[in-house]
């Protein structure tokens, strides 16, 4: 499961430095070709006329520089793009032709001028392919990372996990798997809280744990450990997200994750958390019977 082409989002008002180390270590770890898409914000004080002449110097000489700086860099680089304004429907095009397989995003902290939370929940619901979003003042991953496996309980999960363990095996990683257990969601899901019978969410966890403890059975190779925890996913993906010896926390984006984005554990976490996020991908043909 590696990325053979990527596709780095950079906002040129922030230093892109940290980042675009980040990036050069992983694509020469998966020997990615990596496309650059930088975007410049438009300066609203000014008149169209005005604005037009002010972007038209900028954007030759920022692109100009982000060239010699892309040349410098020890990787195979492929397309470099400067765009002005709004560059969401652009990413989306760009992911969605097949030919990238992981797009990049820096982590701002929920500050962004350019990728804040809401435009970078509209990419996720809208891409194909797996998206990774870096904190570009952490360092590299150290050897033998620690990843957090957010699982659901249904159809996708399979999956999932397979892609998951394949790209820690590559990678040298440790995984922990963990599954939140919801009641509301729960709830909602198929158990009507005012008929269920006594017991159900014991029961439902007690399923979770099974089946957890029989996924770190089938991968122990690569999967160290697992836990199932029961509260709001947002809240315990954020706190998790926050432990300094987690290098990665990987969701599954799914029917369930993309039916709620504002308040989603991806939304959450890109408003509150520091630290890298990777989603992956679920087909919309992939289903139980499959």
């Amino acid at each position: 499961m590696t990325y053979p082409r990527i596709l780095l989002a950079l906002s040129l008002e922030r230093d892109p430095q940290g980042l675009l180390q980040r990036v050069v270590k992983l694509a020469n770890r998966w020997s990615a070709v990596v496309d650059v898409v930088a975007v410049l914000p438009l300066d609203e004080t000014l008149d169209l006329a005005a604005q037009e002449a002010h972007l038209a110097a900028l954007k030759a000489a920022e692109f100009a520089a982000l060239q010699r700086h892309m040349a410098s860099l020890s990787i195979h680089t492929g397309r470099c793009d400067l765009f002005c304004g709004q560059v969401a429907e652009e990413l989306i095009r760009r992911c969605n032709q097949r030919e990238t397989s992981l797009l990049v995003l820096g982590q701002h902290g929920g500050d962004g001028h350019f990728w804040h939370p809401h435009l970078a929940s509209k990419i996720a619901a809208r891409i194909t392919c797996d998206l990774l979003v870096l904190d570009p003042e952490r360092s590299y991953w150290p050897r033998q990372p620690l990843w957090l496996l957010a699982l659901p309980l249904d159809e996708t999960a399979p999956m999932l996990l397979e892609g998951a363990a394949t790209l820690a095996r590559e990678m040298g990683a440790r995984l922990q798997l963990l599954h939140v257990v919801e009641p509301v969601e729960v709830a909602h899901s198929g158990l009507e809280l005012e008929y269920a019978p006594e017991g159900w969410l014991a029961d439902y966890q007690e399923r979770a744990e099974r089946q957890l403890a029989a996924w770190h059975l089938a991968y122990g190779d690569v999967v160290q450990g697992w836990q199932v925890v029961t509260g709001s996913v947002t809240h315990e993906l954020s706190q998790l997200a926050e432990d300094p010896d987690l290098a990665l926390l990987i969701l599954g984006r799914d029917e369930r994750l993309l039916s709620f984005l504002v308040g989603s554990p991806m939304h959450g976490l890109l408003t509150h958390g520091r630290g890298d996020l990777l989603i992956l991908s679920v087909p919309e043909s992939y289903s139980a019977s499959e």
